[in-house]
């Protein structure tokens, strides 16, 4: 039979099932393999052909193919897709992510606010807020990096981004279980690299007070906020209670 006869489309639409798995599966389990692109692109022509797109998984597993490979922009598109037909937090939080990267800060808020509405539980409403907390740093360093030709105008925007992230990091340490220190360990780097030295100490020895990884190197670095603080006696009490090879050159 000559190719293209209706029984070579009726084989063709019944065996593109299979190609359709693992196309989806590659895409799923590596993408960030070389042939996960060619396997993207399988799969969205064989669903052209049937008249149809791809559905939110599947638009979001493609977005990570996108991502890995530097195709940010399609990767955001892909996930504003996946998230106005199955709204959900993680997705609107993995586009916020994407589009702090991209430095589109105000759709990311926006997506962060999606987020926020359809968030199931404590945890979902925490990562936002963290999120939110990084998307306005990210702007700050971005305003305060920018040649301006005004220098008052650049340092009140950096400054009231400096702020919003403050508000986020005080309200997502509100929502946080007791003994999670992920707040406090954010918010002590973002004080540190603002050379706030006694406000970064006293969230590191929040963390510190922990039993989490993070404990020892946050009493590390409460040691050396407190040098930095002119403080040498409480410096050497914090590099005392750590076990790090760090601690124990400071000490």
């Amino acid at each position: 039979r000559e190719a293209g006869a209706p029984g070579d489309a009726t084989f063709a639409l019944r065996d593109s099932a299979g190609v359709l798995t693992f196309a989806g599966q590659m895409i799923a389990r590596y993408p960030a393999a070389p042939r996960a692109t060619g396997s993207l692109r399988i799969l969205e022509a064989l669903h052209a052909a049937r008249g149809d797109s791809l559905a939110p998984g599947d638009e979001a597993l493609a977005a990570e193919v996108d991502r890995l490979r530097g195709r940010g922009e399609l990767a955001a598109a892909r996930l504003a897709r996946a998230a106005s037909a199955k709204p959900e937090a993680g997705l609107h939080l993995r586009r916020a992510r994407l589009l702090r990267d991209l430095r589109r800060f105000p759709e990311a808020l926006a997506a962060v606010s999606a987020a926020a509405k359809v968030s199931e539980s404590s945890r979902d409403l925490v990562d936002g807020l963290l999120e939110r907390a990084r998307i306005h740093r990210g702007w700050a360093e971005v305003s305060a990096g920018a040649v301006t030709t005004s220098l008052e105008i650049s340092s009140a925007g950096n400054w009231g981004e400096e702020q919003a992230a403050f508000r986020a990091y005080a309200e997502a340490a509100k929502l946080e279980p007791p003994g999670a220190t992920e707040t406090s360990w954010e918010r002590a780097r973002f004080q540190e690299e603002r050379g706030a030295w006694k406000a970064a100490r006293t969230d590191y020895a929040r963390v510190a007070a922990g039993a989490g990884d993070r404990s020892d190197p946050a009493a590390l670095r409460a040691g050396l906020m407190s040098l930095a603080a002119a403080e040498p006696a409480a410096a050497l009490r914090w590099f005392s209670r750590g076990e790090s090879e760090a601690s124990r050159f400071w000490h």
